[in-house]
């Protein structure tokens, strides 16, 4: 995707600062919600703009980037769309399941999985709790595949426990909402 919209970039002729950028060369997690995530024509009809924004999120090294990103667009061109809010949301998940070391993030309807690095910065004991817990909801199938067994229909509700999974799994990560919660409020 980065490599699409850097050849994009360079055949437009500008903005050669961004195209060189070493944090689009770090291996990138694959996370996929089955829903639209991106900025449509009615939101930004100008397509260089567009394409110099998706280089600027897939450039984005942290969330601190990706926030002012967001107040940016909502200065420049209003409040996002829910496709937009969608985009940032899923770059903000990229952005912490690269901290993680998580290779892919799969999750639609009827559940999905995630799929985790040899060298997964993960919490050890925060996974066995979890897959513990709710093994009717959560299965190792492999040694670095995480099956996701959970029913979710709304894409929010999708994007709210992928947060959650990575709050949990996260070594630094505050676990301050129990599971049973969070089933409550999807």
């Amino acid at each position: 995707y980065a490599e699409y919209l850097n050849r994009a970039i360079r055949s437009l002729g500008e903005n050669d600062l961004l195209l060189d950028d070493p944090a689009l060369d770090a291996p990138r997690p694959e996370i996929d919600l089955f829903t639209s995530a991106f900025l449509p024509d009615s939101y930004l009809p100008d397509v260089y703009s567009r394409l110099v924004i998706y280089q600027r999120l897939a450039a984005a090294a942290d969330e601190t980037e990706l926030a002012e990103l967001k107040l940016e667009m909502l200065d420049r061109f209003g409040p996002l769309p829910p496709e937009g809010e969608m985009l940032f949301l899923q770059t903000a998940l990229k952005l912490w399941a690269m901290r993680l070391n998580i290779a892919e993030i799969r999750l639609g309807r009827p559940g999905g999985h995630f799929v985790f690095r040899e060298n997964a910065a993960i919490d050890p004991v925060a996974l066995t709790a979890l897959l513990s817990s709710q093994r009717s909801r959560f299965k190792m199938v492999s040694p670095i595949k995480m099956r996701i067994g959970l029913e979710l229909n709304a894409a929010t509700s999708r994007a709210r426990l992928c947060e959650w999974l990575l709050k949990e799994l996260d070594p630094e990560g505050n676990r301050a909402v129990s599971f049973e919660t969070l089933l409550g409020d999807l």
